[in-house]
């Protein structure tokens, strides 16, 4: 394969990859029926007992400033692109979008 044809393929390989991020995000908040839901105590004893996760704060930098979630990774959802050298590549780790949402 050609050096244009491989950048195609890596072009077309990321769209898909942030296409599928952004579905995912654009729902996060209301998404209890697909994926379960976790109250703030499971979370906290997932972190407590060292349970492998990569936490996303989806809310504003100034709402991230004021209090997070240790460790937690703040990205807006128009910024999810950033996102692609940072996601687990095991399936062991969970991940985890929490906002201000009402879900």
């Amino acid at each position: 394969m050609d050096q244009r044809n491989q950048r195609r393929v890596a072009t077309i390989w990321v769209l898909v990859t942030v296409m599928g991020l952004a579905t995912l995000v654009v729902g996060a908040c209301n998404l209890g029926r697909m994926f379960p839901d976790l109250n703030a105590s499971e979370l906290k004893k997932r972190i407590d007992d060292g349970v492998p996760l990569l936490v996303i704060d989806l809310r504003s930098e100034e709402e991230y400033r004021a209090g997070r979630i240790p460790r937690a990774l703040n990205v807006a959802p128009n910024q999810l692109h950033l996102l692609n050298n940072r996601l687990p590549r095991d399936k062991k780790t969970s991940i985890v979008f929490y906002c201000r949402g009402s879900g």
